[in-house]
């Protein structure tokens, strides 16, 4: 591929369906599909932002479809690059009581990035530092999560525009994949489209009490900033 004679390089590929996210190279060597598979897999925080924008500014696009894997893995690349000090978290406490925006405050997350483990252990295995990111279709109750001192922190990313209603469904089958017995461990946070985080709400919240709803600016990033997320 790396040569000054080529300019563009076109190959045929299959999307796999189950995560739009990955894709088989048709027609090319061992060694030029896994380099072009590797290249696919690059994309950086300006590149989601992008693409996410783009469908904020066409709902009706044909990669609308892929918003949520977009987004969540956008927020999966914010919690673990060292340049994500360039967005503005918000948050709120969810108490089920009216919606009141002006509660909004400064987000504290991770100091220090984190760094993404493709993986589910139990909960006396998880090291801290690290945010687990299973990537596998229909994981219960959340998509990502970190441990934090005796507690974890359980991520769901949500990109629906037809309902502003988030059910906490899944929680008994992911306590038992990470190995906890007491739903008090969980601190739940729930990051929707920024456009709908205001009106936003929890429904069956099933015993957890530590709640919040997760905001990012309509722009995802701070405007006037340059996101330059290391590749990996």
């Amino acid at each position: 591929i790396e040569s000054p004679y080529i300019s563009h390089f076109l190959v045929k590929y299959v999307v796999n369906r189950s995560d739009f996210t990955t894709v088989d190279f048709q027609f090319v060597n061992d060694h030029t599909a896994k380099r072009m598979a590797f290249e696919n897999n690059r994309m950086t925080i300006e590149d989601y932002v992008t693409l996410l924008t783009h469908i904020d500014n066409k709902p009706n696009h044909h990669f609308a479809p892929l918003y949520y894997n977009w987004f969540q893995q956008l927020i999966s690349k914010l919690l673990t690059s060292s340049d994500a000090n360039h967005v503005t978290w918000k948050k709120r406490v969810y108490t089920g009581d009216k919606i009141d925006t002006n509660s909004y405050e400064d987000i504290s997350i991770p100091k220090k990035a984190l760094k993404v483990i493709f993986e589910c252990p139990h909960f006396d295995k998880m090291d801290i530092g690290c945010l687990y990111y299973p990537r596998v279709e229909n994981f219960p109750f959340c998509d990502m999560f970190y441990k934090e001192g005796d507690k974890i922190v359980a991520i769901q990313v949500t990109g629906g525009l037809s309902t502003n209603v988030r059910e906490t469904s899944g929680l008994g089958k992911f306590m038992k994949y990470v190995n906890i017995k007491d739903v008090k461990s969980i601190r739940y946070k729930l990051i929707p489209r920024p456009t709908l985080a205001d009106v936003y709400t929890i429904k069956d919240v099933n015993g957890l009490e530590e709640m919040e709803i997760w905001k990012l600016p309509a722009t995802y990033v701070q405007r006037g900033r340059n996101p330059k997320s290391h590749r990996h």
